[in-house]
């Protein structure tokens, strides 16, 4: 099978298995704020958000690691499965504590703590679950994540939405998407263990500790990455109130489909580039290279077809009560084109082993968004949240580039190793 035909096969299950999921999402964002309220259209999205935040910290950066280094060696998957699977056990119960404790912080009561507390435990199947999509994702046979989002959303989303026009309101639907996500825990092992294999189920401490040095900076930089992606609800709900983040929610998930589509094929080049850089660099370049071109390809012409399309997707969407958001999302469309280039470069760094710049780059992105929230939310609420997104994507984006820089524009004594190699 060819890198092109894999890529295409790969980019599109992905598709698929992302409109499963954030589908799912999405289409009870939208049932939420029109049958509950822009209020409680505020709770789901803080609630998604709390656990988006937390739980892709006890990641660590170990499944990046691990679809980076098991598809130069597939023998490794049986190792990084059971001791990342022990080790992100152990950090889940810990951030279930954290989750609990920033919901007091915040002042969240009633339903939104508890939807709150859903959300996280569901999050903590979800982490686990995202092991053995690593291992498919390595192994290139991103297929199989399709099958287990499939499995998944058959009983979720139904379910859901039944509760929803009978009334049953956002505890019960955090309910059911906290048992189809322990469903989808079970499937993905069973999926494991008939399609790569059973692994020595060996705890290696230094095999471990060896994986937690190298990832460190990926996971620190990671988390302040989805940070600065996902403060603006904290801080919003703090500053303004459960309105504002749903009006901001509303508008970011519309323009979440194109980052989904461009996340899907970088996902699925990444493996390739990874093995590129360990053989030829000139290769991982070009295919980098061809990578931000086809980026630039789907975002311009979609992104422009959004932009003037605003007012009529919104209104479809949502009804007139949400059309204070059309300039938002326009805002929104821009920030994407650049986090989506931006995360392209972001996995280049870690396939050339590059990810100590990670807590630099992501950490100054964080410190700008919270600065400029705190400065923007008072005076003009969800919108300054836009605002401050923007200048931090550029930002990291620039930060990013300059650590490619030698990579993209490597010296004649840097070329002249490559060839030697």
């Amino acid at each position: 099978m060819n890198a092109r035909f894999k890529i295409t096969k790969n980019t599109i299950a992905l598709i698929v298995r992302e409109a499963l999921n954030k589908g799912a999402l999405f289409i009870l964002l939208i049932l939420v704020g029109r049958l509950l309220g822009k209020e409680a259209l505020g709770r789901y999205s803080l609630a998604l958000a709390i656990s988006q935040i937390f739980f892709f910290g006890t990641e660590m950066g170990l499944n990046t690691i691990m679809v980076r280094d098991v598809s130069k060696e597939r023998s490794l998957v049986g190792k990084f499965l059971v001791n990342i699977g022990a080790l992100r056990i152990i950090l889940g119960i810990g951030t279930l504590g954290l989750i609990w404790l920033t919901a007091l912080i915040i002042g969240a009561r009633g339903e939104a703590a508890t939807v709150i507390y859903l959300c996280a435990f569901s999050s903590f199947f979800i982490n686990i679950t995202n092991i053995y999509t690593s291992s498919f994702r390595a192994f290139e046979k991103m297929e199989l994540e399709t099958l287990i989002a499939l499995v998944k959303n058959i009983l979720f989303l139904p379910v859901a939405i039944w509760m929803l026009f009978n009334g049953f309101g956002l505890i019960a639907v955090f309910s059911i998407f906290l048992v189809s996500n322990l469903v989808a825990l079970i499937a993905a092992n069973v999926v494991f263990l008939s399609q790569i294999g059973t692994p020595r189920w060996e705890f290696d401490f230094g095999f471990l500790r060896n994986q937690l040095t190298q990832t460190l900076p990926l996971w620190i930089g990671q988390l302040f990455g989805i940070a600065y992606l996902k403060i603006a609800p904290l801080l919003l709900f703090k500053l303004k109130g459960e309105e504002a983040v749903g009006l901001y929610n509303a508008g970011y998930v519309i323009v979440d489909g194109l980052w989904i589509l461009v996340g899907c094929f970088i996902y699925s080049l990444f493996p390739i580039i990874s093995r590129l850089c360990k053989t030829s660099l000139s290769e991982a370049r070009r295919e980098y290279l061809k990578g931000v071109k086809f980026i630039l390809l789907i975002f311009i012409p979609l992104g422009a077809a959004l932009i003037l399309a605003a007012p009529w997707i919104t209104q479809s969407l949502y009804g007139n009560k949400f059309i204070e958001i059309i300039p938002l999302v326009r805002f929104m469309v821009v920030a994407s084109i650049l986090i989506a280039l931006g995360a392209h470069a972001a996995l280049t760094i870690v396939a050339l082993g590059k990810q100590i710049l990670f807590p630099f780059i992501n950490g100054m992105g964080l410190l700008i968004v919270v600065v400029l929230n705190l400065l923007l939310i008072p005076k003009f609420s969800y919108m300054g949240s836009a605002y401050a997104l923007i200048v931090t994507a550029s930002s990291a984006l620039i930060l990013l580039m300059i650590g490619l820089k030698d990579f993209l524009f490597p010296d004649q004594k840097t070329l002249y190793a490559q060839r030697a190699r």
